[in-house]
């Protein structure tokens, strides 16, 4: 089924500064839309909301409910520190999913997997890996939001706040507010899932350009090696 006419906000978090290589994806996805029609939706007209803040819950949450106020249907977050390919909002619209992100590769060496699947003995997840063999959907328990796509009709049911910094004892350390972001969508009963295609295509900028290809066999030892602890009960916070 097409749909007619959706309204999709492109939010930004921003320090005041973007790294090239994501402005020009962010110009070739743009120039995609404008110039090859969504074989799912008949018109899509795009707003794009930047916030500069020291404070990115405070960034993320005033740009979703700048895009609610301004009666966008979906809301994109995109950091600048992200390289994605020109079909990208296209692939994630057309799952028509609450909430359907991308698995970003973090910027470290060797590079991890930033979401992370259930475990009932470690709060800590258990990664989720983009392979090479790695396709279509997959729900996860955890999602960084730098690259999300978020169905804006599931936030006015939900309380504010929707994005905050906690400590959580039991491990020691503080989650960020894309966590909590997941929390609070799972407690009001809504999936989470990530497109495994469109991952593999998206790109991390610091010093070079994380991809899943960087996430090594280090980190995947180290994933089974905290399986293994948490289920014999010997894993320690911190």
């Amino acid at each position: 089924m097409i749909r007619g006419e959706l309204t999709v906000a492109i939010c930004i978090p921003s320090d005041g500064l973007w790294q090239d290589d994501f402005g020009m994806c962010l110009l070739n996805m743009c120039m995609h839309i404008m110039t090859k029609p969504s074989p799912d939706v008949r018109r899509i007209r795009l707003q794009v909301i930047q916030q500069k803040s020291s404070l990115l819950p405070k960034k993320r949450q005033q740009m979703l409910q700048d895009a609610i106020a301004a009666g966008a249907d979906y809301a994109l977050f995109i950091d600048t520190d992200q390289t994605f390919g020109s079909n990208l909002l296209y692939a994630l619209l057309r799952h028509w999913k609450p909430v359907v992100a991308c698995n970003v590769a973090t910027k470290s060496i060797p590079s991890s997997p930033t979401a992370r699947g259930y475990n009932p003995k470690w709060q800590g997840g258990d990664c989720v890996f983009t392979d090479p063999d790695s396709h279509g959907l997959q729900e996860v328990w955890r999602i960084g939001c730098g690259i999300m796509l978020v169905d804006l009709k599931i936030m006015k049911n939900i309380p504010l706040p929707w994005f905050q910094t906690i400590w959580v004892p039991e491990i020691a350390d503080f989650i960020g507010e894309d966590w909590h972001f997941c929390q609070v969508l799972q407690k009001h009963g809504y999936e989470i899932y990530i497109d495994q295609d469109i991952s593999k295509h998206v790109g991390h900028l610091g010093r070079m350009e994380y991809t899943h290809d960087l996430v090594g066999e280090v980190v995947r030892q180290e994933d089974a090696a905290i399986r293994l602890a948490a289920e014999n009960g010997t894993l320690m916070a911190g």
